[in-house]
């Protein structure tokens, strides 16, 4: 696994102003008071660019016989900007004699366990040697995941932040002065008891501190986000939380099911009507946890040569309290560059 060169006690550890208002607190050195943590307790913060990034693989990986993976070529797009991604697949050590090793994507539990690393970031994280991380304890990961019903074993945990530290990706920015970017979404871990490490840390990926440093987050509702089954839910919720801010339900949210199958990573089906299914699935579990009113299929684009069913537009309709939060993560945005830029005069 990566690792860093220090121990955590000698790593520097800071707090900017930016990591203080992704933490929500207003202006201060202090950590959060208890009725701050309280009021923000059902939020977090979603991340620019980083999280809208078809990087997880849904289903069941298809390993060869010896156990490895091929790299994942997925296109996708973020702010009308369209992008590469290149994941490439974790080797997980299974056999120290030999030093076999199987190959994992990143996945649901992956998934899970990067929103419960951000959501302690928010409650206690810091800046180590300039870069985004939080320590934490393999048990407050567990009954974080647990209060939100997702059990997964002290190993499970383990594994799932080694594949996170040693899966690479590459992200291709075409016609941009970085056009190639490579990381990993742990770029360090550390792991209390191995070696002569203390504490359990991890160093997010430059990504997430670019963003942080500038303000590039928003929030969204955490608690809601976690108590959903349905991958594309949990998707389509950030999606809207961090791009649609003008929620509210007599403003409709559009978007194209190719759009949901391509910028998600889902598996293209041999019939559309299979993935629409699938996505109306998520939509009656977003209307069932009171985020979503209602929906409808609109603008049917059929193939003319075969007749076949090629796309379709969902128009869904915002509740009043997912208009509620959105209200509140506009106010938090434009209050935090306020507050920053106000720093810098």
């Amino acid at each position: 696994m990566p690792k860093s060169t220090k121990k955590f006690e000698e790593l520097a550890e800071t707090k900017p102003r930016q990591m203080r208002l992704f933490q929500f607190v207003e202006d201060s050195e202090e950590q959060l008071s208890y009725s701050d943590q309280a009021k923000y307790r059902k939020y977090s913060q979603s991340i620019e660019l980083y999280d809208f990034m078809p990087k997880y693989f849904w289903g069941k990986a298809k390993r060869d016989e010896n156990g490895t993976l091929p790299i994942l070529t997925r296109e996708f797009s973020c702010r009308d900007v369209k992008r590469k991604l290149r994941v490439h697949p974790a080797g997980i050590v299974v056999n120290e004699t030999t030093n076999e090793a199987k190959y994992f994507y990143l996945g649901r539990r992956e998934e899970i366990v990067e929103e419960v690393l951000r959501k302690l970031a928010i409650e206690s994280g810091a800046f180590y040697d300039g870069q985004s991380g939080v320590s934490f304890t393999i048990g407050q990961i567990r009954r974080e995941l647990a209060l939100h019903n997702h059990s997964y074993s002290y190993y499970e945990v383990i594994e799932a932040l080694n594949i996170l530290a040693l899966t690479k990706i590459e992200l291709i920015n075409p016609g941009e002065k970085k056009a190639s970017v490579i990381f990993s979404p742990i770029e360090t871990l550390g792991l209390s008891g191995d070696g002569d490490e203390t504490q359990s840390y991890v160093v997010f990926s430059t990504l997430v501190t670019e963003a942080i440093k500038g303000l590039h987050f928003r929030l969204y509702n955490y608690e809601q986000v976690m108590s959903y089954r349905t991958v594309v839910a949990r998707l389509l919720h950030k999606r809207m939380a961090h791009h649609y801010k003008q929620a509210s339900i007599t403003n409709k949210y559009r978007i194209y099911l190719s759009t949901i199958i391509r910028d998600f990573g889902l598996t293209p089906q041999k019939s559309l009507g299979d993935n629409l299914r699938e996505v109306e699935k998520s939509l009656q579990e977003m209307i069932d946890k009171r985020v979503l009113l209602n929906y409808a299929v609109t603008d049917k684009i059929i193939d003319p040569k075969t007749s076949k069913l090629i796309d379709v537009m969902l128009e869904l309709q915002p509740s009043i309290y997912f208009e509620s939060d959105t209200k509140k993560a506009n106010f938090l945005q434009a209050k935090n560059e306020k507050v920053l830029h106000d720093s810098t005069d």
